[in-house]
């Protein structure tokens, strides 16, 4: 079977195992939904399950509002936090790529019936959908999420569901860049702000490009790009004082060029064991924003550049060693990335802790649909300007109002190739 990937050639792949009973059940499936049959297009329960058998089973939800709640801290609904943003809406499918068809993925509404149809093209049978309202949540056990939320606590406590996370206090500290900052080796000249006397100096200690950036905040904001040395300062201090007055303080760096960023993928459990679950290439825009990953074997993508990978997973497993100890467990991701200087070009250096998001990442929920559905490729994860992919186009809000989404996710395989780097 050879199922189509939206990508930018619209690429094929052909899969080394057939999978014959998922692709009956999915024939089957697709019988009941062309005859309307709403449970079918909903995967409510699968061929030769019965219900008694759901009540062992996990439901997946993604918060992807994550760093809003850390930020926020808001006294509101968890469907309310859902609909802060289009993008928090569209991304609470993406378990829909990697939980197993026996789980279920809990969202705000249920999607147009072609959504099911587009996860069929890669083979993947999907996992059963209930809203936040649905008298179905009864028929799960427990509650799995993309990073800890006071929000899914509450709504767990409310539905009788298993959901365990570390102290709130615990969490926002391992998420703060002051911590990623305080706890690994730092760029030259990099500083953490806390008045406007040190600002000011800072800010006149080196030419070039500059960045500042808050200790909370989504990804591509919280921060400022400083690229002008006649930046105006009251741009700058208003920026600095949102932060002080929160009693929060600034990070300070340097603008480096960069040469490859990467990530790798952790999981801390509650007894401290840590485990390593994998590296991903990132790319993002000019502005910080997530736009793809490649996932695969690590040295057809780091190629000459792998020493830098072991060089970064020994020095990040003492500080995910301190987290374990300070009562953090869940996934982590750890960003990094190489970089030169202007001085010396030549000489590529390590930066081995830009960023610690202890949740789960776009990069996990790449390496977990590679891992499982593409073993033998390198797959390129992306999350762009494209109305055709693997989530959502649209979805009716509780207002009746559509939504329509400019981006989504696309998947496609990458055809032989050399390192990246």
């Amino acid at each position: 079977m050879s199922p189509k990937l939206y990508g930018a050639q619209e690429r094929f792949v052909n899969f080394d195992r057939a999978r014959r009973g998922q692709i009956e059940l999915r024939e089957e499936h697709h019988s009941r939904v062309e005859k309307g049959d709403e449970k079918a297009r909903f995967g409510k329960v699968a061929a030769g399950q019965s219900s008694q058998n759901l009540t062992e089973r996990r439901i997946h939800i993604a918060n992807t509002f994550f760093e809003w709640e850390l930020e926020k801290q808001p006294n509101c609904s968890l469907s309310e936090a859902f609909f802060q943003h289009p993008i928090f809406v569209q991304l609470q499918f993406l378990p829909m790529l990697y939980a197993e068809a026996s789980e279920g993925v809990l969202v705000t509404a249920l999607p147009p019936p072609e959504y099911i149809t587009t996860l069929q093209a890669l083979d993947i049978p999907p996992p059963r959908m209930c809203t936040l309202l649905d008298p179905a949540i009864a028929n799960f056990k427990e509650i799995e999420a993309w990073g800890a939320s006071q929000l899914i606590a509450e709504f767990a406590d409310r539905h009788n569901l298993i959901y365990l996370m570390p102290q709130w206090d615990v969490v926002r500290h391992v998420n703060s860049k002051r911590f990623s900052f305080e706890s690994s080796p730092k760029l030259l000249g990099a500083e953490m702000l806390h008045n406007e006397g040190q600002a000011k100096q800072w800010l006149g200690s080196f030419e070039g490009k500059k960045v500042i950036k808050t200790c909370y905040g989504v990804s591509g904001k919280g921060h400022l790009i400083i690229d002008d040395p006649c930046f105006p300062w009251e741009k700058i201090k208003a920026f600095l004082q949102r932060e002080w007055k929160q009693e929060l303080p600034v990070i300070a760096e340097p603008w480096v060029a960069r040469v490859l960023d990467f990530s790798t993928q952790w999981k801390i459990e509650k007894e401290k064991q840590i485990s390593y679950i994998g590296s991903t290439l990132c790319q993002n825009d000019s502005r910080g924003q997530y736009r793809y990953n490649l996932v695969g074997d690590e040295k057809t993508l780091f190629g000459s550049h792998e020493y830098f990978l072991h060089q970064h997973i020994q020095i990040v497993k003492p500080i995910l060693s301190n987290m374990a100890n300070l009562g953090f467990f869940g996934n982590v991701g750890i960003d990094a990335m190489l970089y030169i200087m202007p001085e010396n070009p030549e000489e590529i250096l390590l930066h081995p802790v830009v960023e610690i998001n202890a949740r789960k990442t776009m990069g996990w929920a790449g390496l977990k649909l590679q891992k499982k559905h593409f073993p033998q490729n390198i797959l390129r994860f992306s999350y762009t300007q494209t109305a055709k992919g693997y989530l959502p186009q649209s979805l009716i809000a509780k207002s009746g109002k559509v939504i329509h989404f400019q981006r989504n996710l696309t998947i496609g395989i990458e055809p032989d190739r050399d390192p990246v780097i």
